[in-house]
């Protein structure tokens, strides 16, 4: 193998290659660009940190992806991991307080502004 062919592109390589049974190609470029970065993230620790082989690592980060995508009716699998300033100043503005959204996982608070749900005030609030 030539110097100049570990320069060319990853798909391009596995393409060719006749010793790896990697996902199919074209499994892999129907990603959307978010799945297929997750999707080799997934591998690359799977190989290296996992100790598995490539063809295993890509086969099981793409059944992982593939996964993913059908719990989400088809859409791009995200993980919200933190709140943005943007995020916090709409959950202020739905009447969610500082301490509030500091205490709130992620999740929940991009669920509540996915729904625009408007914090309900109790009587002890009053």
């Amino acid at each position: 193998m030539a110097l100049k062919d570990l320069k060319r592109p990853k798909t391009e390589f596995l393409n060719q290659s006749s010793e790896i049974e990697s996902p199919a190609i074209s499994d892999v470029e129907s990603l959307s660009d978010d799945e297929r970065t997750f999707f080799f993230e997934r591998a690359a620790i799977m190989e290296y940190d996992g100790g598995m082989s490539r063809e295993e690592a890509e086969k099981q980060a793409l059944e992982i992806v593939m996964h993913l995508r059908a719990a989400n009716d088809g859409t791009v699998a995200k993980v919200k991991w933190f709140l943005t300033n943007a995020d916090k100043a709409d959950l202020r503005n739905l009447g969610y307080t500082d301490v509030e959204i500091r205490v709130m996982r992620p999740d929940e608070g991009a669920a509540i502004i996915a729904a625009n749900k408007i914090k309900e005030v109790s009587d002890c609030e009053i």
